[in-house]
């Protein structure tokens, strides 16, 4: 639970310095919208195949 809060500050909170993190890797806001897009379709397929692994085997031996 611990992780998915920290996950979830990160991904909720770089808003506000977003600006900042793109100049200092000078990208634009475009390139940020494929990345998000990306890691949105990674975050969903990843949660489709992980729902399966644990229907199947149980939370506890796929956290471990």
């Amino acid at each position: 639970m611990l992780g998915w809060a920290v996950e979830q500050y990160e991904a909720l909170k770089n808003a506000p310095v977003l600006v900042y993190i793109l100049e200092d890797f000078d990208k634009t806001l475009v390139e940020w919208g494929y990345v998000a897009a990306f890691a949105g379709l990674v975050y969903s397929l990843g949660a489709m195949f992980l729902s399966r692994a644990t229907d199947r085997f149980g939370r506890r031996p796929l956290m471990i």
